[in-house]
């Protein structure tokens, strides 16, 4: 696998050092990371703009893959249209 090479400041490393497992790299923690600020970042957009019950059966099982993948929970509520 290619990579790349980024520069971070000491603060900053310090910071993943202490996320980092043993078993991982400096790139699986950023990772990991970002996974989890896109999930949770779209998850609190969906529930500020109340779209749980505007979702169709698809889009909730694709959220709730996520869910079983980021080992996360989301309060995820289909409403019956009247």
């Amino acid at each position: 696998m290619a990579s790349k090479t980024i520069s971070v400041t000491e603060e900053t490393y310090e910071m993943l050092k202490r996320l980092k497992l043993p078993n991982e790299s400096f790139g699986d923690v950023l990772k990991k990371l970002i996974e989890e600020k896109l999930s949770s970042t779209l998850v609190d957009w969906v529930n500020s703009h109340e779209l749980w019950e505007k979702l169709d059966e698809k889009e909730l099982e694709s959220i709730k893959m996520i869910e079983k993948r980021e080992n996360t929970s989301f309060t995820i509520t289909k409403v019956d249209n009247f």
